[in-house]
């Protein structure tokens, strides 16, 4: 399967929850009609102050979704997309983040049970200029892939863990994106148990980190 990843902000005259309330109950339901995905993921992310330093960056939410193969990708929302797919007018509460249209391969390495209630950690990596992208996902994979796992593996509320590398083809706004599940309200990264430090964030620009909840509309 293709899995594609888009990052969503809201316009200017659309507040947090205008866009979440559309997005949930009017266009999630047209994209199910209109793209037929073979599975589908919303993460409704929390939203920082506005007189935060990176509040313009933070993304009300990320759809997840996963393609039988380029074909059906292009017949439904890419190039040959047909003319009602913004029946919706969703077009006119959000837009996806410029760079942040995402073609990925994902990797699962702690599959546990989640729901709505589960607080999801999403991190948005970028290598630091100058570190070859292949030798950086090299080290995500055989590094640090293994040593978050092995530590999310002795947290008890710790309980999914997944990390899609974005394609390579094209120099996009992000080389990665990871997630980590925590059946707990508030969760961070600290309650991880055991984590010892990789070296990894010496490889990173600073990353974006957000937090929210995943609304699984197709399984």
């Amino acid at each position: 399967m293709l899995k594609f990843m888009a990052t969503v902000r809201r316009l200017g005259h659309v507040s947090h929850e205008e866009l979440i309330d559309v997005w949930k109950h009017k266009h999630a339901p047209h994209i199910v009609d209109l793209v037929r995905p073979e599975r589908y993921r919303i993460s409704f992310f929390d939203q920082p102050r506005e007189s935060d330093e990176n509040s313009s960056e933070v993304p009300d939410g990320m759809a997840e979704l996963w393609f039988k193969d380029m074909d059906h990708f292009d017949g439904s929302i890419g190039r040959g997309a047909p003319p009602n797919i913004d029946a919706d007018n969703f077009s006119k509460y959000g837009a996806i983040q410029k760079g942040c249209n995402l073609f990925t391969i994902e990797h699962l390495n702690v599959d546990g049970r989640t729901n709505e209630s589960t607080t999801k950690l999403v991190f948005f990596v970028k290598r630091k200029d100058g570190i070859e992208r292949a030798h950086f996902d090299d080290y995500w994979l055989n590094v640090h892939i293994p040593n978050v796992t092995s530590s999310i593996e002795k947290t008890s509320v710790a309980k999914r863990y997944t990390v899609d590398f974005v394609d390579r083809s094209t120099e996009r706004t992000y080389d990665g994106i990871a997630q980590i599940y925590i059946d707990r309200a508030g969760a961070t990264f600290s309650d991880i148990e055991g984590y010892e430090p990789d070296g990894f964030g010496e490889l990173v620009k600073p990353m974006l980190v957000v937090t929210g909840h995943e609304v699984k509309i197709v399984e």
